[in-house]
């Protein structure tokens, strides 16, 4: 089972068509072309970061002695932007504007987009940060906003 980070869009109801449905989680695509799928997220900043990186570990694979740490260093960029592709995704949505509304929990998206839209079904649901089954919530951050803990790094909007 996933967790599904639901956003809705600025000014719009959690019940929105509009709402995107991040799955929290591992994504192999993420993880196998880290660069490409960051520019097609449109996370531009971290394209660049994974291409100066990555295109160091490639440098260092192609120089004698270096094959290992240029390996060990793909291998690690790989990794973690599988693991957190998504969670970063989700954070840069946040930035432009989008509210988490929602963690759902569920199989895959279609079961996520039944149980958000079953506990919202109509535009005046209200925007409290419940998901769609009882005891997973996010929990209110100092600074106003959501707390999210999920993926590798739990992280809280703005500084402390």
């Amino acid at each position: 089972m996933a967790a599904y980070i639901v956003l809705a869009p600025e000014g719009a109801a959690p019940s929105s068509e509009d709402c995107r449905f991040i799955r929290d989680g591992f994504s192999w695509i993420a993880a196998l072309f880290p660069t490409y799928w960051a520019i097609w997220r449109g996370l531009y900043v971290d394209a660049a970061v994974l291409f100066v990186i990555r295109g160091l570990g490639w440098t260092l694979v192609a120089l004698p002695g270096g094959e290992s740490l240029g390996a060990g260093i793909l291998l690690a960029t790989s990794l973690i932007y599988g693991f957190e592709g998504n969670i970063r995704l989700s954070a840069y949505l946040e930035k432009k504007g989008w509210t988490p509304c929602a963690i759902v929990p569920a199989r895959d998206l279609g079961e996520a987009e039944e149980l958000h839209y079953h506990e919202y079904p109509g535009d005046d649901a209200p925007q409290n940060g419940h998901s769609a089954r009882p005891g997973m919530h996010s929990t209110p951050s100092r600074r106003g906003g959501a707390h999210y803990n999920l993926g590798m790094i739990s992280f809280e909007r703005g500084r402390r």
